[in-house]
């Protein structure tokens, strides 16, 4: 008989906020990416009042069953675990933006977010997360920035 491992129920449950708060909004769609996890967790598909505009972005969600406080050299910034080399990889397109989202249990009713089309990020190391990419309940400064890839 297999473990419960608290790492995926966390994971699990980091997803689950991160769906309720996207699907929420009248404007956006969280769709879960099943099966094994390569590194793409799901998809958010844009929509302008309920008409599919094609615009979609992946995302990565790591999450934390601690509280997320900003980091106290850079205060304006959070730490966010790294991506693995393997995962990378999607990052060096430039077609679809990538956003990774990090997440807390503690705070369900947010998120950090942190594109990375276009970053050099070593493997595994931290990435630092501005904190003004946080959104609380309201999303819109996570949407400008998914229209704004495909306005540019």
């Amino acid at each position: 008989m297999g473990v419960k491992v608290k790492s995926h129920d966390v994971e699990k449950r980091g997803k689950n906020y991160f769906q309720v708060l996207i699907d929420n909004n009248d404007d956006t769609l969280f769709r879960e990416l099943s099966g094994r996890d390569y590194g793409i967790d799901g998809i958010v598909e844009v929509f302008d009042k309920g008409i599919p505009t094609g615009k979609i972005c992946y995302v990565q969600i790591k999450s934390t069953d601690i509280q997320i406080v900003p980091l106290k050299t850079f205060s304006d910034f959070v730490s966010c675990p790294g991506i693995s080399e393997s995962n990378l990889s999607y990052c060096k397109q430039d077609k679809i933006p990538i956003y990774l989202i990090y997440n807390s249990l503690k705070d369900k009713n947010s998120f950090y977010y942190y594109k990375l089309n276009g970053k050099e990020i070593i493997p595994d190391s931290r990435i630092r997360v501005p904190i003004v990419n946080r959104c609380e309940d309201d999303i819109t400064s996570f949407l400008y920035e998914i229209n704004s890839f495909y306005n540019d």
